[in-house]
C-alpha cells in the first residue's frame, strides 16, 4: 500500500476507519497488558473472562493474533507522513478503550484535531456519514485536474465524478484550462471542493457528453 500511495501525484489521503484495535500480526508475542483479549475481557473457553490471571494471547487460547499491534500500525501511518500522505483517523463503537493509540495514530498521520480526542469519533452510521463528508471537505478533490498525458483529440473527451457524466459546459461542467488540464466549473467544482466526490475519471475515446 505505500509504494501505492507514493505514486499518486498531488496531496493524498488515507482514510483509517476502525471498530477497534490494530491486531492480527501472527510473528508477535506480548504479555496480557497487551493482549486485546485481556485488555477487553473477553471470554474463553467454559465462559471465563480474560483477566490478569491469563495471558489469553498464549498460543492455546486467542494466540499471538490477538496482540496489540500498535508499534507497527503507528510506523506504518508515519510513514505515510514522511511522503506527504495524511491519514484521517476515525473511531467507530467498541474503539474507546484505545483512544490513546488512536489519538497516536491521528497525531502521527499529521490530521489531529486541535483538542482530545485528536482522532473522528462516529457512534453510529449517521454519525459516520456526516464525519465522512466533513473529513471529506478536508480533503476535498480541486476543481483543475492536471492529466498525466494530453489526449490525441481533446474533442474526444468525457469527465466523470464518479459514476456521473457531466458535461462539456464552461458553466455547469466541465472545460479545457489548457490542453492538459480538465477544469470544473460551477456546481461540477461545488461538489468536488464539498467533499462529495471520492473519484474524478477523465476518459478519452468518445465524442464529449454536450448538454
Amino acid at each position: 500500500m505505500h509504494d501505492t500511495l507514493a505514486s499518486f501525484s498531488g496531496q493524498t489521503y488515507l482514510f483509517l476507519l476502525t471498530d477497534g484495535a490494530p491486531n492480527c500480526n501472527a510473528a508477535l508475542a506480548c504479555a496480557a497488558d497487551q493482549c486485546t483479549a485481556n485488555i477487553e475481557m473477553l471470554p474463553y473457553a467454559d465462559m471465563k473472562l480474560c483477566d490478569d490471571t491469563v495471558n489469553c494471547c498464549s498460543s492455546d487460547i486467542f494466540g499471538a493474533e490477538a496482540c496489540l499491534d500498535a508499534d507497527a500500525t503507528l510506523a506504518a501511518v508515519s510513514a505515510l507522513s514522511d511522503i506527504k500522505v495524511r491519514t484521517f483517523v476515525i473511531g467507530m463503537p467498541g474503539t474507546e478503550t484505545y483512544e490513546d493509540l488512536l489519538n497516536q495514530l491521528a497525531q502521527a498521520g499529521g490530521t489531529a484535531r486541535p483538542q482530545r480526542p485528536f482522532y473522528y469519533k462516529a457512534t453510529d452510521s449517521d454519525e459516520l456519514a456526516d464525519t465522512l463528508k466533513t473529513l471529506g471537505g478536508q480533503a476535498s478533490l480541486g476543481c483543475s485536474i492536471e492529466l498525466n498525458q494530453v489526449p490525441p483529440d481533446p474533442s474526444l473527451v468525457n469527465v466523470f465524478l464518479d459514476d456521473t457524466l457531466i458535461a462539456f459546459d464552461a458553466a455547469d461542467g466541465w472545460s479545457w484550462k489548457d490542453e492538459g488540464t480538465v477544469q470544473l466549473n460551477g456546481p461540477a467544482c461545488d461538489l468536488a471542493q464539498g467533499g462529495q466526490v471520492l473519484q474524478i475519471q477523465v476518459v478519452a475515446g468518445c465524442p464529449a457528453f454536450l448538454r
